[in-house]
């Protein structure tokens, strides 16, 4: 709620938070970002008490400065609802950053080769570390976006301290993780058990839909083309592409594999051999 803040100077018990709407959010970010005609300021208190609160009655301060303002600011911000008496309700820290949700961040494209994204900031400049630079914007290989750690970006506005958001950009294509979580990919040999954790999800668009899995030594190809969000199509390649049913577009990579101990999952340059033992 505070994000690292000293609540020395504040009472405790009492705290400010805000409610964002779905316009403040843009899918590739995880922060919100304010906009004032979507957003509502509450009083709390640890008594169960949540009063929502005009922004006439919520002061703001440059994240790092001392100073409380009425009016709000660019950057990272501030904003603490006015207490009762002398009450210091804790603050809540917020991202007003003159830029509509939906055009700060997006991504112009992507493919085996990696993704290309841009930031729409004016008021000062921004670095994304772990992302390479280019004249059409930034631009982060496809591992990174499997992996699916979040990437950093750095804003250094023009008046005011640096501030860092962060972005994820889902994967185009066929990811396959294990039971913690690790996309994985190559040789995989595995136990009954192991094979009962693992995941797999599809994520295609107009360029890439499909992947192939060939079971027992081709002895049965099926290709797996994405028919909506939420459904792939199984396609028989061994009998002119008859369709023999659908399955959910993510779950359980045992239930893809239907039981068949031995296949190979291809999907653009990527393999998956994996063997089943036990």
């Amino acid at each position: 709620m505070t994000d690292n803040m000293d609540n020395a100077e504040f009472t405790a018990g009492v705290w400010t938070e805000v409610e964002c709407t779905e316009e403040c959010y843009n899918q590739f970010v995880q922060e919100p970002i304010f906009d004032e005609d979507h957003a509502q300021f509450f009083l709390c208190r640890e008594d169960g008490t949540r009063k929502p609160v005009r922004m006439s009655t919520v002061v703001f301060r440059q994240y790092g400065s001392e100073d409380w303002e009425d009016d709000i600011m660019y950057g990272c911000v501030e904003a603490q609802a006015l207490g009762d008496g002398q009450e210091e309700p804790i603050p809540v820290k917020i991202y007003n950053l003159g830029t509509p949700a939906d055009e700060l961040v997006q991504v112009i494209k992507q493919d085996a080769n990696g993704t290309l994204f841009t930031v729409n900031y004016d008021d000062g400049n921004i670095e994304v570390p772990a992302a390479q630079k280019t004249d059409e914007g930034f631009l982060i290989t496809h591992e990174q976006v499997v992996i699916g750690d979040p990437i950093e970006i750095t804003f250094n506005p023009t008046n005011g301290k640096a501030f860092t958001m962060h972005i994820e950009v889902p994967n185009i294509g066929l990811t396959i993780r294990d039971g913690e979580g690790k996309a994985v990919t190559g040789n995989l040999e595995l136990s009954f058990e192991d094979v009962m954790t693992y995941t797999y999800s599809f994520k295609g668009n107009e360029n890439d839909d499909r992947f192939l899995i060939s079971f027992n030594n081709d002895k049965k190809i099926y290709l797996y083309i994405q028919s909506d969000s939420h459904t792939l199509s199984i396609r028989n390649k061994k009998d002119k592409m008859a369709k023999v049913g659908e399955t959910a577009s993510e779950g359980k990579l045992a239930l893809l594999l239907e039981g068949i101990p031995n296949a190979v999952i291809k999907h653009g340059n990527e393999r998956w051999r994996i063997k089943v033992e036990g």
